[in-house]
């Protein structure tokens, strides 16, 4: 038998890339009347299928919402941001 073939290692991000990036956490809502989603900075306490309410729905004016997904995503920070990360 033959031998598995030896791949080069992954490489890592390095320091220099995350001290230039951010986590930015988001969640996705969706109305239990129309089906419409939206999108909003993920909240302390957030989670899936979490009910809420109080934010009206702009096509069917309803006040009922489910968190159907939260994710978050690595973007490069604002020069602010990375002036707060210090």
């Amino acid at each position: 038998m033959s031998e598995e073939p030896q791949l080069p290692p992954i490489p890592s991000l390095g320091d220099n890339i995350k001290k230039n990036m951010i986590e930015k956490k988001t969640s996705v809502l969706k109305c239990d009347n129309c089906g419409k989603k939206a999108k909003r900075p993920f909240e302390d306490g957030d989670f899936v299928f979490r009910k809420l309410s109080g934010k009206n729905c702009p096509k069917c004016s309803e006040t009922k919402y489910t968190i159907i997904q939260v994710y978050g995503e690595w973007v490069k920070a604002t020069r602010k941001e990375r002036k707060n990360m210090l």
